[in-house]
């Protein structure tokens, strides 16, 4: 009677520590869990602000009504300076200096800014810069979702020039 209840505790030793060799599950988001958030220069709200600029750049007045909150606190005024922007020749908008604060749904992205264009009037080369921080949103779609402006904070790099032109 001895023998079988050996062989029995020595099977359940040989079970315990088969389990304890196996690898532990891999650490990811379990189901109902928020996605990890992707906060890097790739990232759909940095891309989103890239369509942006370039919307700016061609005086995408349209894109810029879909792409904005309509609560957006001086909204009729970024789409005036959107539309004014179409005055201007070969603007160009440069982004360095990312910092990004992610969220499942938000994020907030500080950078420089370098705007160029060609003055209409006389003919030369205009050059200004500055520093934002924008706001954009997911509206509660996830990472991949349609983000929109939700707000703009230090100096506006839509505004139009004369405004930042400084002495």
């Amino acid at each position: 009677m001895v023998r079988p209840l050996s062989i029995a505790i020595s099977l359940l030793l040989l079970q315990l520590g088969a389990a304890a060799a196996q690898p532990a599950p891999a650490a990811g988001p379990q189901p109902g869990e928020t996605p990890a958030v992707q906060c890097k220069p790739g990232s759909p709200a940095v891309q989103a602000l890239e369509r942006l600029i370039r919307a700016y750049e061609a005086g995408d007045v349209a894109f810029f009504q879909e792409r904005l909150l309509p609560d957006l606190p001086g909204l009729g005024f970024i789409l005036d300076d959107v539309a004014r922007q179409r005055t201007l020749y070969q603007t160009r908008m440069h982004l360095t200096d990312l910092n990004l604060q992610c969220g499942p749904d938000v994020t907030v992205i500080e950078f420089s800014w370098v705007r160029r264009w060609i003055d209409p009037a006389s003919g030369n080369p205009k050059r200004i810069s500055g520093r934002s921080s924008v706001l954009l949103s997911g509206l509660r779609r996830g990472l991949e979702g349609p983000w929109r402006l939700s707000g703009i904070a230090g100096d506006n790099l839509f505004a139009p020039t004369s405004s930042l032109v400084r002495p």
